[in-house]
């Protein structure tokens, strides 16, 4: 729930789930990538990142979960490393064009459009069908 708090810029209900956490699964990473989240929400990008950083991705959906931190705390590089490095393995481009908002900031740059294209194609080839934005 936190998580989709988050996402609908609910931060405070964001930040009570993420309390949450930190007493149920301290240990647990997504603990982490909320608890990133709220706190560049919060406008604290070091803190913000401080919860993810040195934290290695299991795979390419949780990469992207990083990537989300990274994002939202101005971190653009760091951000685009991690969706580059997810893009093989998860690939909502529809989605991420639109909907996360933790993506407004790199949106139409030449780096984030190549991503969002590669996404874009193996999306396509997975659903059999054609490249669409």
């Amino acid at each position: 729930m936190g998580y989709t708090y988050a996402v609908a810029g609910r931060r405070e209900e964001a930040a009570a789930h993420a309390r949450i956490l930190v007493h149920t699964a301290p240990d647990m990473v997504y603990t982490g990538q909320l608890r990133g989240l709220v706190a560049a929400l919060e406008g604290d990008s070091a803190g913000g990142i401080s919860y993810v950083e040195g934290v290695q991705g299991l795979d390419g959906h949780h990469d992207f979960h990083l990537a989300e931190v990274f994002a939202a705390a101005g971190d653009h590089e760091v951000a685009m490393q991690l969706l580059e490095r997810s893009v093989e393995q998860f690939h909502p481009v529809a989605y991420v064009r639109r909907h996360r908002p933790f993506f407004a900031s790199l949106r139409g740059t030449p780096r984030f459009e190549a991503y969002a294209a590669r996404a874009a194609e193996l999306t396509a080839r997975f659903a059999g069908s054609e490249p669409r934005a």
